[in-house]
Formats: C-alpha cells, structure tokens, sequence
C-alpha cells in the first residue's frame, strides 16, 4: 500500500513539475529574441536546431507512448511538453521567415529547406497553417516543397477543420488531390 502511495505521489509531484515548466516555456514564446544570423552557416546552425528540437520531442513522445501507453500521466507531460517545443519552433520559423524569407532548397539542401514547413504543419492551431498557406504554395509552385508534403500539409487543415479525412475517387493524380483540397478549404 506505501508503494503504491508512493508511486501516486511521485508520479504527481513530476507531473506538477513538468506542468511548471511547460508554462515558462508558454509564456516565453512571447518574448523570444532571436541574434541577427550574418552567414550562412548561423542560418544552417539555426534551422538545424529547431529540426532537432522538432523531431526530438516527437521521438520522445513516441518512446513514451511505447513505453508508458497514450493515456498515461508520463505520455500527457510528453505531449504538453512537445506542444510547447511547436510553440517555441514556431515562433522560431516566424521570426526567420520575417527575416530572410522561406530557405531555399538549392542552398539548404531537402532536410533544412522544409524545416518551415515542418514546424508549421506541427501547429495545432488551423489559423497559423492557413496564415502560411500562400508562402507554401509559392514554395511548392517552384518546386521547393514536395507534392506528397504538400498534400499531407492541405489534408491535415482539412480534417482539423472539417473533422474528417478528405477522400479522393481512386484513381487520382496526387495534384488533383491538391487542386481539389485548395478548393474544399477555399484557400
């Protein structure tokens, strides 16, 4: 019975913990400030470090869930945490975009040039995914995002917004799929 009073007691005390310092990590966002980035390495080093910090949280999020289930306390701080991480990338990728425009594929290779789009797609939030949408189809436009992101990218305003997945007839041309969601979504 001590065990297990224990373990309630432990796993509340982390919990409030971790919900502490999730709300200094939300409440930072509106202050973040950013050094000029003058070369291109600043500017790869940048990018570099919010796809780490990107695809880390979701690693540690997946292990989680392996670990501990989806509806565990340790998979819910995982999440919260993750959510404030897309918050902070997010202002991150706002404040670069401001600056020096969407990076170039040419220059910053496939791995670095799609960290935008990335971290916008990671929005939980429908109005920062359509704020951007006109960047991204100028990107896609000329050629600088993939046709099966960008599909993905419009699917997933969709179903946040429609609360469905959009289907399409079989078969299909994946750009039919992207003309017919810009319609569906009026965008």
């Amino acid at each position: 019975m001590n065990l297990i009073l224990f373990i309630v007691i432990l796993v509340c005390f982390s919990w409030s913990c971790k919900q502490s310092e999730t709300s200094r990590f939300e409440s930072s966002v509106d202050t973040l400030q950013f050094d000029e980035l003058e070369t291109q390495d600043q500017k790869i080093r940048f990018l570099q470090s919010i796809n780490d910090s990107d695809q880390n949280s979701r690693k540690e999020v997946s292990e989680i869930a392996t670990k501990f289930g989806v509806d565990s306390p340790e998979h819910l701080i995982a999440v919260k945490e993750m959510n404030a991480r897309d918050e902070i990338n997010l202002a991150k990728v706002e404040w670069y975009l401001d600056k020096y425009d969407y990076p170039d594929r040419e220059q910053f290779g496939d791995s670095l040039s799609i960290v935008p789009a990335l971290v916008i797609h990671h929005s939980n939030r429908t109005g920062i995914r359509r704020k951007y949408y006109p960047k991204l189809k100028e990107v896609y436009d000329d050629g600088g995002l993939d046709p099966n992101f960008f599909s993905f990218y419009l699917g997933r305003i969709y179903e946040m917004e429609k609360g469905v997945y959009f289907r399409m007839p079989s078969p299909y041309q994946l750009e039919d799929q992207i003309d017919s969601l810009i319609v569906a979504l009026e965008l």
